[in-house]
């Protein structure tokens, strides 16, 4: 089964080497509302069990009770917390929308599907070599 997968892998990334490929980008794309977007990317960040467990476990080593007002300290560093975040995410927001501009460009695309049909061939060689070739060579 898994000399089956490999040749299969082989082939997909063979044909990546075509222009139009099974790894080639669609550019339409699918527009997408702003403001379903920021819903979406809210409800993924608030509903994350890990982004839960992580601030339960940090927020307290920034909070000193002897100055009081807890309430106060929560608030300004979920403050500074999100100003990081937006000083940080919105740079890689722009950067990934001039990316992407680039990527569906056809030289990149034909350039990027022929480097994914090299990593998918590489995948199945290395998968032969482990199910096959290290037999042969005992």
């Amino acid at each position: 089964l898994a000399v089956v997968g490999a040749l299969y892998l082989g082939w997909i990334g063979l044909k990546g080497f075509r222009a139009q490929g099974p790894l080639a980008l669609d550019a339409r794309g699918t527009a997408v509302a702003p403001a379903r977007a920021l819903r979406v990317a809210f409800l993924t960040n608030v509903l994350n069990p890990k982004v839960i467990v992580l601030f339960l476990a940090l927020y307290p080593n920034f909070l000193v009770l002897d100055r009081g007002h807890v309430t106060a300290q929560l608030v300004l560093l979920s403050a500074v917390l999100v100003a990081i975040n937006v000083a940080w995410q919105a740079p890689l927001a722009v950067a990934a929308h001039l990316a992407r501009a680039w990527l569906l460009g056809p030289a990149a695309a034909g350039w990027l599907a022929r480097l994914s049909g090299g990593v998918l061939v590489l995948f199945a060689l290395l998968m032969l070599y482990e199910h096959v070739g290290r037999g042969l060579l005992r």
